[in-house]
């Protein structure tokens, strides 16, 4: 009797689901994810022959009419059918040549219960018999490329279905080739339902726009961002001219981005702004932060704040600061970027210091290959010699460890998407760095990385530690490494990822955690009002008791 009543149960509770309406948002979600699916997995669709994203505009016209879970399973399975047969794929099973990272992978929602078994079955069917060959995403050497897409115009922005093709084509692309989707502080699929109610309620131009930005930002990735003209006219398109820090939720000036100009409203290193026309700093961030990308808290305080704090539309604002154990408020000026005199790097490539230590400036355009034979031989005698790292560096270290290091070395590890089956990941090993090299720099060698470090400057440093008893010294870095891939959202206007998953060789992550240093460097109010470097001291304190 008991298992009766467990079948009769059983019928009651799957008529109940199959007879429940289904929300507006429940089925633009599945049909993202579908739509999707399809796109990257259907053999037909990778033929090119289709208008992919008209038959996305026609499913959603479709939706209003689709109420319970039933006549959602049999539009799709229409849907299925119109596209034709799907043949067997022998050359789908998995190679057992290749080494798999599968932390992105989940298509377990093609046996989502809202899904009929007939459905489930054809969707695990194409997912086993898959395309090989992707016609919207392409391999560029390490680079991801998306290729074949419409393109749209941002004059379309009123258009409620381009503007949901925008949101699904954005997350699909995220969903199957972006290396770090595990390692976000938000699930993708719940931001997926998070932004198609916003995506469909949009009533400006610059509505859209905005979010955009907050789309890319909830990535998590330094790389990720959107900047377009309306963003920078929310923001406010004047500056004032310095960058600061944000500190203890204070806004501290930090560098001068135009030295005669603060002088004009006696802005000063060290001033630690509290409020901005009397709201609070840390109540302006909050507010902002959704716009604010970094890969961690601290790349968004101490490097990716400021256009965030103080930008507005007009020429002054007003700021409540700290200066000298006194509270002051005043009204400063406000300026167009093209206004500010900019002040090019100075100083040598390379010096040495007192003690013999030697300093290496390593940003782009400073050193170059071709200096290396001569810098290296200057440096050669040196106690030690810095390598300063933060910022973007020259794309050199190969040469450069060939003079470090006794045998090459592998600095790295890589994933790169599958594009057999898109959502896995498949290792390889970076190409070994450095060459055999019987009488190496025998000083020791000392790495200069903050928050500024970022990409390139990451796997500069990571090359870097390959060297015996070498030391990072500063801040973590920015947890960007690897290489971008873009993505254009409509005209030229375009946004970036990393699109390249980059390891230590022993599988240690370094995406959003960045490069932790061996000896780490607070910022503190102290050391940016005397102008001190304190990073470069404390490698020069640790040079100089090198034995």
């Amino acid at each position: 009797m008991a298992k009766y009543l467990v079948i009769l149960l059983t019928a009651f509770l799957i008529t109940c689901s199959t007879k429940q309406e289904l929300t507006s948002a429940q089925k633009l979600q599945l049909t993202a994810k579908v739509w999707g699916f399809l796109k990257y997995y259907h053999p037909k669709v990778n033929e090119g022959t289709l208008n992919w994203d008209n038959q996305l505009t026609e499913i959603i016209k479709k939706l209003d009419a689709v109420k319970t879970n039933q006549e959602l399973s049999k539009l799709y399975l229409d849907w299925l059918e119109s596209l034709g047969e799907v043949k067997p794929c022998n050359e789908c099973a998995s190679p057992k040549d290749k080494e798999y990272l599968d932390k992105n992978h989940n298509l377990a929602w093609l046996q989502n219960e809202t899904f009929s078994p007939e459905l489930i079955e054809k969707l695990l069917y194409i997912e086993k018999n898959r395309t090989q060959n992707q016609h919207y995403v392409s391999l560029d050497g390490a680079t991801t490329m998306f290729n074949n897409e419409p393109v749209y115009t941002a004059s379309q922005w009123n258009d409620e279905n381009i503007r949901l093709i925008t949101l699904f084509k954005y997350w699909n692309v995220i969903e199957y080739f972006y290396p770090y989707k595990y390692v976000m502080d938000q699930n993708w699929d719940d931001l997926l339902n998070y932004f198609i109610p916003k995506f469909k309620a949009v009533y400006s131009e610059q509505e859209y726009h905005l979010l955009i930005s907050e789309l890319t930002v909830s990535l998590c990735d330094s790389h990720a961002f959107f900047i377009t003209d309306l963003v920078r006219e929310y923001a406010g398109r004047k500056f004032i001219p310095a960058r600061f820090m944000i500190l203890e939720d204070k806004a501290v000036i930090s560098e001068f981005l135009d030295d005669s100009l603060a002088r004009l409203d006696d802005i000063q290193l060290g001033d630690a702004i509290t409020a901005v026309n009397d709201v609070p700093v840390s109540e302006i961030y909050q507010k902002n932060k959704k716009y604010i990308h970094g890969s961690n808290e601290a790349v968004k305080k101490l490097w990716a704040s400021n256009r965030w704090i103080f930008n507005g539309n007009t020429d002054s604002v007003k700021i409540t600061f700290e200066r000298m154990g006194k509270v002051e408020t005043k009204t400063i000026r406000r300026y167009d970027a093209s206004s500010w005199s900019w002040q090019s790097s100075s100083g040598k490539k390379w010096d040495i210091l007192k003690g013999n230590i030697g300093y290496v400036n390593m940003e782009e355009d400073v050193v170059t290959l071709e200096d290396l034979p001569k810098m290296m031989g200057d440096l050669n005698n040196t106690k030690a010699i810095i390598f300063d790292l933060r910022e973007y560096p020259p794309f050199i270290w190969n040469e450069l460890a060939g003079y470090l290091n006794k045998e090459k070395k592998v600095c790295a590890r890589y994933i790169q998407p599958d594009l057999t089956y898109p959502g896995r990941y498949v290792w390889f090993n970076a190409d070994s760095i450095g060459k055999t090299n019987n009488s190496p720099y025998k000083g020791k060698v000392l790495i200069l990385m903050d928050e500024g470090t970022q990409s390139r400057g990451e796997s500069f440093v990571m090359a870097l530690q390959t060297i015996e008893g070498a030391i990072t010294i500063g801040r973590q870095t920015s947890g960007a490494d690897g290489n971008i891939a873009d993505f254009t959202f409509f005209d030229d206007k375009t946004t970036w990822i990393t699109g390249l998953g980059v390891f230590y060789p022993d599988g240690r992550e370094t995406q959003r955690i960045g490069i932790v240093p061996d000896i780490n460097v607070p910022l503190t109010l102290e050391d940016i009002r005397e102008g001190r470097d304190a990073i470069l001291e404390k490698a020069i304190e640790v040079a100089t008791i090198v034995k």
